[in-house]
C-alpha cells in the first residue's frame, strides 16, 4: 500500500495528519540522477481548502548518498525540506489551469500545482520534484576533502601521496595553463 496516496474520503473537515516514510528511489525512478536517495520521512497536514483544492503543508527528511566529488568515497548529505503543494482536482493538468483561471487567481505557473485525479490525492509527484529540487551540485565528504592523487590515485585523506606530485597540500589548481600560455606568465624578474 502507497501511503502518500490519501482516499478524499478520509480527509475530515480540520485536514489530515501524515506521518509516512518511503522509499525514494521507488518514487522517483530514474528521476534520481547521479544520486541514491535514502528512505525518506514525510510529516505534514493536508487540509481541503474548497471544493476542488488542497493544500499539503510539511516536511521531507533523509539523504542523498553519493560519492564524494574529491575522493570517490560514498557519503551521504542529510536533507530537510520544507514543502509546500497546492492540488487540485482535474482530470488533467489543463483542466487544473483552466480552473485556476476561472477561479481569478494569477502569479502560479501550472508546475505549482498537481493534480488530483480520481478520488485520491497522490502525494508522490510532490514529494519527488521536492526531493529532486533540493539534490545538492557538489558532494563532499568533508569541507577539507584532499581529494585523490591525480597521479597515482591515492586518497589523499587516508595517507600520504608517494609518487612525488602532491608532497604539499598545495592545491595547484589551473596552475598548468601556465605552460600553455607562457606570454600571459607574469614578469617575476627582479630589477
Amino acid at each position: 500500500m502507497n501511503t502518500l496516496r490519501i482516499p478524499l474520503s478520509s480527509i475530515p473537515d480540520d485536514g489530515l495528519t501524515i506521518d509516512a516514510t518511503a522509499d525514494a528511489e521507488a518514487m522517483c525512478g530514474a528521476n534520481l540522477p547521479d544520486a541514491a536517495v535514502t528512505p525518506v520521512r514525510v510529516r505534514g497536514h493536508l487540509t481541503q481548502l474548497s471544493a476542488r483544492a488542497y493544500l499539503f503543508r510539511g516536511r521531507i527528511t533523509g539523504a542523498y548518498k553519493r560519492p564524494c566529488d574529491r575522493c570517490l568515497v560514498e557519503t551521504e548529505s542529510p536533507f530537510d525540506i520544507e514543502v509546500a503543494c497546492n492540488l487540485e482536482q482535474g482530470v488533467t493538468p489543463a483542466e487544473c489551469e483552466v480552473w485556476r483561471t476561472k477561479e481569478g487567481r494569477s502569479g502560479d505557473a501550472a508546475e505549482d500545482v498537481f493534480c488530483v485525479e480520481g478520488g485520491e490525492i497522490d502525494l508522490t509527484p510532490c514529494i519527488c520534484e521536492e526531493i529532486l529540487l533540493a539534490a545538492p551540485t557538489k558532494s563532499l565528504c568533508r569541507e577539507d576533502c584532499a581529494g585523490l592523487c591525480p597521479r597515482c590515485g591515492a586518497n589523499l585523506n587516508v595517507e600520504p601521496c608517494t609518487c612525488g606530485v602532491n608532497n604539499t597540500n598545495e592545491n595547484r589548481g589551473l596552475a598548468g595553463l601556465a605552460d600553455m600560455f607562457p606570454d600571459l606568465r607574469p614578469d617575476t624578474s627582479e630589477e
